[in-house]
């Protein structure tokens, strides 16, 4: 049983770390693309928000889930889809903004306590909150953070004085 545990720490070490390099590599490609082409990221974003509203839709019909936890989540990823309409040029100022911060801390709490309050394992509450209420943030978030002075460059590219010699 000892080689057996062994076994595991060493295999789900290796999974934990390929899924740390392709994570890193996925979230590097996203904001170089962000920061290259703006219209394309809009379009993905926009495809997410509905994406997942459209499986918070079939949770209101199909799972035990609280509705008014669903119902809350759908109206922050609209407002997210409406915040979406000025990126990448997002004023944190603005009551848009303020209101969909409010809103996304009002679902959240919503949604975690109505999650644990049905009988599932740990593993399918993170999954749920995850992919309900963390996954677009998180990716709007990293596509507002690209930009020219984030995506790493070789040294001497990044100087803009130094001039090749020819």
């Amino acid at each position: 049983m000892l080689v057996y545990a062994l076994l595991l720490f060493i295999s789900y070490s290796i999974i934990l770390g390929l899924l740390s390099i392709s994570l890193a590599s996925s979230l590097f490609y996203f904001a170089k693309m962000s920061d290259e082409n703006p219209s394309r990221v809009i379009k993905f974003l926009r495809g997410l928000v509905c994406f997942v509203v459209g499986f918070l839709v079939l949770f209101l019909f199909f799972e035990p889930i609280s509705n008014l936890s669903v119902i809350l989540s759908i109206t922050t990823h609209l407002m997210y889809y409406f915040l979406i309409n000025d990126f990448p040029l997002v004023n944190v100022k603005t009551l848009k903004f303020i209101f969909t911060c409010i809103i996304a801390f009002v679902s959240n709490v919503v949604a975690i306590k109505s999650a644990f309050s049905i009988e599932y394992n740990l593993w399918q509450i993170l999954g749920y909150l995850f992919f309900t209420e963390w996954l677009c943030p998180f990716v709007i978030f990293i596509a507002l953070l690209a930009d020219e002075n984030i995506i790493p460059t070789t040294f001497l590219n990044s100087l803009p004085y130094k001039k090749s010699k020819k």
